[in-house]
C-alpha cells in the first residue's frame, strides 16, 4: 500500500506542477492518506493547503493572499508537525472550568 500511496502523491505532485490544481491536490491527499503520511487533522490540512497555494502561485501568480495564505499554512504546518499530531489534541477540550485533580483544597496556604 506504501507503493501505491507513493505513487499517487508523485502523480498528484506531477499535477500541480502542470497545473491541474484540484486533480493534484485530490492525488496528492489520497496518496498521503494510502502511504500514512497523512492522518486527518490540522496537520494534512495546513500541509495540502501550503503545497496547493505554493502551485497555485507558481502556475498563476503569487499575489498577496496567496503568499498570506502560503506564510499561515506553513506556521500551521510546523505547530502540528513540531510536537507530534497535535490535532488529536484540538477534540480533547481538557478540563476548562472543572476540578482540574486537585486534593479539592482552597488555593490559600494553610492558616489557623
Amino acid at each position: 500500500m506504501n507503493f501505491i500511496g507513493y505513487t499517487l502523491a508523485a502523480i498528484g505532485l506531477y499535477c500541480l506542477y502542470d497545473g491541474l490544481i484540484f486533480v493534484g491536490a485530490s492525488l496528492f491527499l489520497v496518496g498521503g492518506f494510502l502511504s500514512g503520511g497523512f492522518t486527518v487533522g490540522l496537520s494534512c490540512i495546513s500541509i495540502l493547503s501550503l503545497v496547493s497555494s505554493l502551485a497555485y502561485g507558481f502556475n498563476n501568480e503569487f499575489t498577496t493572499a496567496v503568499i498570506i495564505l502560503c506564510i499561515v499554512s506553513a506556521l500551521l504546518a510546523a505547530v502540528s508537525r513540531g510536537s507530534g499530531y497535535w490535532e488529536f489534541g484540538l477534540f480533547d477540550l481538557g478540563d476548562f472550568g472543572g476540578d482540574s485533580g486537585g486534593d479539592g483544597g482552597s488555593s490559600c496556604g494553610g492558616g489557623d
